[in-house]
């Protein structure tokens, strides 16, 4: 569908539109704007801009008339925004209106100056009604573009055109700064009234009582426009507050608030109803979706019209709403007035409270929750002495349904509310009616889950493979894809790239052939073309590879031979693999490759992920320094040392990639690629699913990254989806990430751990140990524990328990950790939740007087009843699922 064809205006039309207006101009009747208006009804924006152009522009018209009512329409409904906003300027000598009536003295008609549309009413109500009718029939932009306009302009014309354009318009629809100015008005003189010394609140009841409309219309949607209620826009109507501090605007807005406030006190002793209307308002304002601040007006209206008991019991139904409400202000001031009602002996009906409480007792801040909870108790105090019998038991079963969600402190609150009589009929959480030993939840598999490991690697069509080789030629894709694409080329041939790929491999292989030779004559030490060579991208070494595999002529493929020769020329930059980063690793790899296509010597698959190990794993603390690296001389780090088993060590690149860090004497593999080594991510892509069965030897390399502060997200990923089972560098590695400084790292730490929880592979003895182990060598700080536990104990139902367990061993063993608090926390939290029991070491006991988050959490765990819920009857459900994987 095409867009509509915007023709130029008839000209016939316009030249007949044009002539009436002349004659009509030519008549003695000034004040006779409706026939022209009658005229140009309808007419659009291009035909009115030629209109005016064939009377000669609006300045020609007006300066032969001048200000009368009709020149007020025509400049409304045909000038340009320019002409039309001249009329809003102050009153002066240069005014458009004043200065015409200076240049044509003694006209025999009446003309109106800019100081009348100020002063004189009637003078105000024609001009004003004219220019309204023109600007309206041109639109809803022209009436925002004039309401632009008219902003600051504080006198009377201007207010009163501003009030003629949004007469007819719903409340939703006000121009922005409408209501905002018109309580401008209602405090502060505009030029034209009558000049006399008023209080601003006197000033404000006196409007208000003798303008029906505004009072009315105007006034009462104070509290219904988003907006109107925010105390801190207050003052930004006027000129006077432009430029202001931030304390001074905070004190304009005051002052603003203190005049209306008084200004209502005035209007509740004279105008009969206007207390009880305004109370209302305030709290129809308050049950708006309006946000938070846009509502502090109202909650400051109500609070200081206190409303007494009276007032507030035949109001009780809105109170009730405002304990729904999303605003934790509005909440409040409804558990003020239920406070009131019960304290005053006036709270008739008991279920508007309850009903409401659920919504409070579901909130995330805390005071909310509090507060609610000391009403309800209030609540069973006035019904025992009131003869409500059954309230008690109602709330007992409302707050019970609630009390796992509590944190710890809130817990101990809500547990005075809860009768036996109350637990027994609704239970806690949904509690399963049976004892606590019959429900147990299967203990970790100790079993890897054998079908993860079944070799998944797929060789690529010819178009895929394209695909995949266009993605690592930019340094784009994933590196665990690298052995699908080798496989590739050895089934479907070289000549299967494309000739798009052809020519980015030929040019990145001329590129770095070429800089080498740069490299070398710019620098004289025996090293330089190696550096180089070190510091190959990714996209580069693909490039390379391919070059020389497709037989392309020098220089592009001479470049991978120029490659091998130099990394193999002994030293800190030779192939010696066990002492090397892994991108020397991977270079390795490919130069089988390449010797194997050339010779024809091998098949797909070329490259097949190592085969899970069973090895034995010893943990050593090395000074940092010792390892080849000048930062942090002072800290020491505990890697983990396995020997490489003996059937790999004539395999380079498998006895590479087995070896622990504590075999490498310039650290493992991310580190040194972190700093040498463009594309590291696709060469960490492809460890990784070199590794992707022997996470433990994968965790032992990513402890580097760990020391330095680094996040192996790729690493802790692959924890997700793993078969299994899992050894001590990797509850290290883990331990490590739950510590996390970077929110990232953090993350990735809870969702690996769940994703074992998903498999039931994950051991809490094990992370136990080695967060523990940590805590000792003051390694991780426990607030970072707490939270990376707490958001894992949120993706299930088994991750929470085993997060549990992990917990009661860490909390109760003989390390002491410092500002753990939040781990006893979380750790009695979970136990309410799951309705476990958990031993307290004799320590840990709290004295009677102890006061605290820890103290009230230790007691919650002491006083809890074993009773299993949902929840757990939920894990053990999962743990038992993931058995039979």
């Amino acid at each position: 569908m095409t867009d509509p064809v915007h023709l130029p205006p008839h000209t016939s039309q316009v030249k007949s539109l044009a002539e009436m207006i002349r004659a009509i101009l030519t008549a003695p009747e000034t004040g006779n704007w409706q026939r022209l208006d009658e005229i140009l009804v309808g007419t659009g924006e291009k035909e009115r801009s030629a209109v005016l152009r064939t009377l000669g522009g609006f300045t020609a018209v007006y300066e032969r008339e001048g200000p009368t009512p009709r020149m007020f329409y025509l400049r409304a409904a045909l000038a340009g925004r320019k002409k039309v906003g001249e009329i809003f300027v102050w009153p002066s000598a240069n005014d458009p209106c004043t200065s015409w009536i200076a240049r044509h003295p003694g006209t025999n008609y009446p003309v109106y100056s800019g100081e009348q549309l100020c002063t004189d009413a009637s003078v105000r109500e024609a001009a004003a009604e004219a220019f309204a009718v023109g600007i309206l029939h041109r639109g809803g932009a022209w009436v925002q573009r004039v309401m632009d306009d008219m902003l600051g302009v504080r006198n009377l014309w201007a207010l009163h055109i501003m009030r003629l354009l949004m007469r007819d318009v719903p409340a939703e629809r006000y121009h922005p700064n409408y209501l905002p100015t018109i309580r401008d008005y209602l405090r502060r003189p505009y030029y034209g009234e009558p000049k006399k010394r008023e209080p601003r609140p006197e000033r404000i009841a006196r409007i208000l009582t003798s303008d029906e409309r505004l009072y009315q219309r105007e006034f009462w949607e104070f509290f219904s426009v988003e907006g109107m209620g925010d105390t801190r826009r207050f003052a930004e109507i006027g000129s006077d507050v432009r430029g202001m501090n931030a304390r001074k605007r905070a004190e304009a807005c005051s002052r603003v608030e203190h005049d209306f406030t008084a200004a209502f006190d005035i209007l509740c002793r004279q105008v009969s109803g206007f207390r009880d209307r305004l109370l209302d308002a305030a709290l129809a304002g308050m049950l708006s979706d309006f946000s938070a601040r846009n509502i502090t007006w109202y909650v400051n209206i109500h609070r200081h019209l206190h409303p007494d008991s009276r007032e507030l019991s035949r109001r009780e139904g809105s109170y009730a709403a405002l304990l729904a409400a999303p605003s934790a202000v509005t909440v409040s001031v409804g558990q003020n007035a239920y406070k009131s009602l019960i304290q005053s002996g006036s709270l008739e009906t008991m279920s508007g409270l309850l009903t409401a409480s659920e919504a409070v007792l579901s909130r995330v801040d805390k005071k909310s929750v509090t507060t609610q909870l000391s009403l309800l108790h209030a609540l069973n105090s006035y019904a025992k002495k009131h003869g409500y019998a059954e309230v008690p038991e109602k709330v007992s079963t409302l707050v019970a349904g609630h009390l796992p969600t509590f944190p710890v402190d809130l817990a101990e609150k809500a547990q005075k509310l809860i009768t036996l009589e109350g637990t027994q009929g609704a239970g806690i959480t949904g509690a399963i009616k049976t004892d606590a030993d019959s429900l147990e939840v299967p203990a970790p598999r100790a079993t890897p889950i054998l079908h993860y490991y079944a070799q998944k690697v797929s060789v690529p069509c010819v178009t895929e493979l394209n695909e995949l080789i266009a993605e690592h030629l930019i340094d784009a894709g994933n590196g665990a894809d690298l052995p699908r694409i080798i496989d590739g080329v050895i089934t479907h041939g070289i000549g299967a790239v494309d000739a798009q790929n052809f020519d980015r491999i030929r040019q990145l292989a001329r590129q770095e052939y070429v800089g080498s030779y740069r490299e070398r004559n710019d620098r004289t030490d025996e090293g330089a073309e190696a550096h180089l060579w070190d510091n190959i991208p990714y996209s580069s070494l693909m490039a390379l590879a391919f070059a020389k595999i497709a037989g392309l002529p020098k220089p592009a493929g001479a470049a991978w031979d120029r490659l091998i020769a130099h990394m193999t020329v002994g030293g800190d930059t030779g192939l010696f693999l066990p002492n090397r980063a892994l991108s020397t690793v991977l270079i390795h790899e490919l130069n089988r490759f390449v010797e194997c296509i050339i010779a024809g010597e091998e098949g797909a698959p070329l490259m097949v992920a190592v085969p899970p190990q069973q090895r034995s794993w010893e943990r050593r603390r090395y000074r940092i320094p010792s390892l080849g690296y000048g930062r942090d001389e002072n800290r020491e780090a505990a890697w983990w040392f396995a020997p490489v088993p003996q059937a790999y060590r004539k395999d380079p690149a498998v006895s590479a990639l087995l070896a622990g860090t504590a075999d490498r004497i310039d650290g493992n593999f991310g580190i040194h690629d972190a700093m040498v080594f463009n594309g590291r991510q696709r060469v960490r892509e492809w460890a990784g699913w070199m590794l992707q069965h022997n996470n433990d030897t994968y965790a032992a390399h990513a402890h580097m990254e760990l020391a330095h502060g680094m996040q192996p997200v790729l690493f802790l990923r692959s924890l997700e989806h793993t078969g299994r089972v899992l050894q001590e560098p990797v509850y290290s590695a883990l331990a490590h990430a739950c510590g996390a400084a970077q929110a990232e790292g953090r993350a990735a730490a809870a969702e690996a751990l769940a994703g074992l929880c998903a498999s039931n592979l994950f051991d809490p003895q094990f992370l136990a140990k080695e967060l523990i182990l940590l805590f000792d060598e003051k390694a991780i700080i426990a607030s970072r524990i707490a939270k990376t536990l707490d958001d894992t104990a949120q993706l299930s139902a088994l991750a929470g328990y085993r997060v549990l367990q992990t917990l009661a061993a860490v909390v109760t063993g003989e390390t002491t950790i410092p500002r753990g608090h939040q781990l006893t926390v979380l750790l009695a939290q979970l136990c309410v939740q799951y309705g476990v029991s958990v031993p307290i070491p004799d320590r840990l006991i709290p004295a009677p007087k102890a006061r605290g988050t820890a103290a009230a959490a230790l007691r919650t765990i002491l006083t809890l009843e074993p009773h299993p819920t949902e929840l757990l009857a939920e894990a053990a459900q999962q743990a038992e699922a993931a058995n039979k994987l």
